[in-house]
């Protein structure tokens, strides 16, 4: 698909087939993450990709603080087969800046950033996987975690972030 397709197709999908998507094609999706822009090169992005239907349910009732999504929605019929979740650091930002090479940029610290990186570059990022499950055929849809995300940290993100 040419890339003006890619751009005119992608479109924010609700509701999804329980089709499972094969590993290949879903490392194919993810990869494009990897050439996102990133501040300094800081790479304070982890990919977490969720594909146990009790692992995404799990998700689903750990970040809906309210219980809206599972009786408004129904999760187990409209949901996605496969949920990526893109995690930012910002430590991993604030140790890139405090190295020689940029320490002069007085972004050694979080609160000296006039714009947070690590949101722009996840937001980066996010975009070309959308794009790139497009361009597979793929539906997808952008969400943010408003709640329950220390809790899903501590579940899922490997120990040295």
């Amino acid at each position: 698909m040419e890339f003006d397709q890619v751009v005119r197709r992608r479109r924010m999908v609700h509701q999804f087939t329980r089709q499972q998507v094969p590993d290949e094609l879903l490392r194919e999706v993810l990869e494009k993450a990897l050439h996102a822009p990133s501040a300094g090169f800081s790479q304070g992005l982890e990919l977490l990709l969720l594909q146990d239907p009790e692992r995404i349910e799990w998700f689903w009732r750990t970040t809906d603080s309210c219980g809206e999504a599972e009786a408004a929605l129904g999760i187990s019929s409209w949901g996605p087969p496969a949920l990526v979740l893109v995690l930012t650091d910002s430590t991993a930002y604030t140790a890139r800046y405090s190295e020689s090479d940029k320490i002069e940029a007085g972004l050694d610290d979080p609160s000296r950033w006039p714009v947070p990186y690590w949101y722009v570059d996840a937001g980066m990022a996010s975009l070309l996987v959308l794009q790139a499950a497009a361009d597979r055929g793929l539906g997808a849809w952008f969400f943010g975690v408003m709640d329950g995300e220390q809790q899903l940290r501590r579940a899922c993100v490997s120990p040295q972030r």
